[in-house]
């Protein structure tokens, strides 16, 4: 089972770059992907459904995801 590595965000500050882990796809095969939010309390990547509802997605539908659950404005 082939993991891609974890999508993250950089940010820089005055004396370094620093890394913000977002979230991770796994290829299972075919056309199937696996997706997980990066949690930082535990410092864990946790499964989650994509915005389609489903386990299992493409890469894009991951991202979009991953945008909605980052960019959204909860605030509104």
């Amino acid at each position: 089972m082939a993991t891609s590595p974890p999508w993250s965000a950089r940010r820089k500050s005055r004396s370094k770059q620093e890394r913000i882990s977002l979230c991770r796809i796994e290829y299972l095969g075919g056309d199937r992907w696996a997706f997980a939010l990066h949690d930082p309390a535990s410092d864990a990547y946790i499964p989650q459904l994509l915005h389609t509802g489903r386990w299992e997605g493409s890469p894009d539908d991951a991202f979009e995801t991953a945008a909605l659950v980052h960019l959204a404005d909860y605030q509104a």
